[in-house]
């Protein structure tokens, strides 16, 4: 075994956890195996630090974090961000003029927080995301406006989620977005959310800096994920692992293609790394 660090990015929905958001004893006990034998082990995901904090009570020998989709890194050892990208003021204005007065539950992350409409929290079935209705009613900060309060902050404002009540919903306001010469890129989620994250943002610039931080490069890395979202870290990597509930994109960039969600794919995703790299787990 090389002495040299590396690093497995693990997406978390759809890889990492099953459809239902359950995470697995087996999947979690390779996760600190993978960290037990010296390899950093990073969750590599969309979501913010609040909806994270369940889960890494569980993983107090994980050090780094890639969450919001790369839009801040975390170090959990130190208890500090390592970087934060924010969305502009001007496309967080013309979020706010699109949702005005339709039926629209916003979502901001702020410094790793989450932030929701109190009046809205409790109706996520309404918005197409019952499967994380519990999950919002434990970690979301309510406020009166949260839209409001995201373009009129001078702090980090790092993904805002439109979650609308039905895919043509969706439609109409990725329509009412095109045009505007956003400094952002928007990416469709779940049945009818639109995402909103600062442009250029991807999962793999996420993984650079924790690369960076390690002292390693991405070829020093492996990727594991489902969806297209991983699609940019999983390119950049060394080496690439999909899951076998992933779509065809994902899999063609695979060079290991491990079982699905449902049947603790991630944990022999995490074997098969190891025994590529020459890595022994106790």
């Amino acid at each position: 075994m090389s002495n040299k660090p590396r690093l497995i990015g693990l997406d978390m929905d759809g890889t990492v956890l099953t459809d239902d958001k359950v995470l697995l004893p087996e999947v979690a006990a390779a996760i600190h195996g993978a960290l037990a034998a010296g390899v950093e082990t990073a969750f590599c995901t969309g979501r913010s630090l609040a909806e994270m904090r369940d889960i890494l009570a569980d993983f107090p020998d994980m050090r780094y974090l890639c969450l919001e989709s790369g839009a801040f890194l975390y170090d959990a050892k130190e208890g500090r961000a390592l970087r934060t990208e924010s969305i502009d003021r001007k496309t967080r204005i013309a979020l706010r003029d699109a949702a005005a007065g339709r039926d629209i539950m916003p979502q901001v992350f702020m410094n790793g927080e989450c932030y929701m409409n109190a009046a809205q929290i409790p109706h996520c079935l309404h918005y197409q995301m019952e499967a994380y209705q519990s999950l919002y009613d434990r970690v979301a900060t309510p406020v009166e406006d949260v839209l409001a309060l995201a373009a009129g902050t001078a702090g980090s404002v790092e993904k805002i989620n439109l979650f609308h009540t039905c895919p043509e919903d969706r439609e109409k306001t990725a329509a009412m977005l095109q045009g505007q010469d956003l400094p952002a890129q928007f990416a469709y989620a779940e049945i009818s959310s639109l995402e909103t994250s600062p442009a250029g943002l991807t999962k793999a610039r996420g993984l650079q800096g924790i690369c960076g931080a390690m002292g390693i490069t991405l070829q020093d890395a492996a990727m594991v994920g489902d969806a297209d979202n991983d699609l940019a870290a999983m390119e950049a990597v060394g080496l690439p692992v999909a899951m076998g509930n992933g779509n065809e994109r994902v899999k063609a960039a695979a060079k290991i293609i491990a079982p699905d969600n449902a049947h603790a794919g991630c944990a022999e995703a995490i074997r098969l790394i190891l025994e590529t790299w020459g890595i022994s787990v106790k």
